[in-house]
């Protein structure tokens, strides 16, 4: 019984990938390559045709999984990096990690609760992170950026006003890049992700980091992400955005923090992201559908995951995946 569950199994994987092959104008053989690249084989098509449409692009998704679940590209932060160590357990291979400053947890509350920066406690968190994860990338042969703390503006639903973060005329743009290069001369071996910071919905705004990076040749060595957009549910900001940063930097290689997937769509099909880009998100666990729930159990939570990993790929190769079939 077992043997022929197995044998059914193996048909139906089989005919998804010649279905999904055809779909991205591939051979059999280069899905099955990408398969056994991510040693993906005992996963659902859902990881199967999100990996082909990663692959394919060269345009990277990375999100924090289920528990009991696993994902190739992680995104952990300061207070999540040692659970690396429950989905390294797993069979699926994990090739990249953003570890994320976790800004939200110091930012996201009133603003008369803010502090006024990063504190000790805040910054030995970040260091200690950082020498964990060096070391398990290093042994697993993990590619590891970190992501330099930034100063949000985009929390005003939040703070209940506009611009808290901002000291007089020293904006939230001034103070992320004067942190940036303080990060920059500690040095440490590290492979940072420099965040670009911008004005409250106001795209244009996105230039004035980008021209300062650009002009100390920083995005020659490493990788710029687009961090003015995690709280942005309005596609047309968040894609004008990546295409205004995309037409003054054609060699950069962005990372967008938290889009939409409609927005990655978007911004794929304009052009605006290109081979060596990647984005992350969280919204996996919200309902696809209006009027459903969030999910609430780990049944839920793998099922929206693959929901979503379903989505990603159909934005990455501008095409509806059919899985119900298979």
């Amino acid at each position: 019984m077992e043997s022929e569950r197995t044998l059914n199994r193996s048909k139906q994987r089989k005919a998804f990938v010649e279905y999904l092959a055809q779909l991205i104008d591939a051979s059999p053989r280069m899905v099955y390559y990408y398969i056994r690249k991510y040693n993906a084989y005992s996963y659902p098509l859902a990881y199967t045709a999100a990996l082909t449409a990663i692959e394919r692009s060269k345009i990277y998704f990375y999100s924090y999984p289920p528990v009991t679940s696993t994902w190739s590209y992680l995104l952990l932060n300061v207070h999540s990096y040692r659970d690396i160590n429950r989905f390294i357990d797993k069979d699926l291979k994990i090739a990249a990690v953003i570890l994320d400053a976790a800004v939200d947890y110091y930012w996201r509350k009133p603003c008369s609760s803010t502090p006024v920066d990063y504190d000790n406690e805040y910054w030995k968190k970040f260091w200690s992170a950082i020498d964990y994860l060096k070391s398990i990338a290093k042994e697993m042969w993990i590619a590891l950026e970190v992501t330099v703390p930034d100063y949000p503006d985009d929390y005003s639903k939040y703070w209940k006003k506009e611009h808290c973060l901002w000291i007089d005329s020293y904006t939230n743009i001034d103070r992320t890049l004067d942190n940036v290069f303080y990060i920059l001369s500690q040095d440490k071996k590290v492979q940072w992700l420099l965040p670009a910071q911008g004005y409250e919905n106001t795209p244009e705004s996105i230039l004035i980091p980008l021209e300062v990076y650009v002009s100390h040749r920083l995005h020659k060595k490493y990788r710029i992400a687009l961090a003015n957009l995690c709280t942005s549910k309005n596609v047309t900001t968040i894609v004008k955005t990546i295409y205004i940063a995309r037409q003054f930097c054609t060699e950069c290689s962005f990372h967008i923090f938290g889009p939409s997937v409609k927005a990655v769509g978007d911004a794929v099909k304009l052009g605006a992201l290109k081979q060596g880009d990647s984005f992350d998100s969280m919204a996996w666990t919200y309902p696809r559908t209006s009027g459903l729930w969030s999910a609430r159990n780990e049944y839920e939570r793998k099922m929206y995951f693959e929901m979503y990993l379903k989505r990603v790929a159909e934005a990455l190769i501008g095409k509806t995946i059919d899985l119900h079939n298979y």
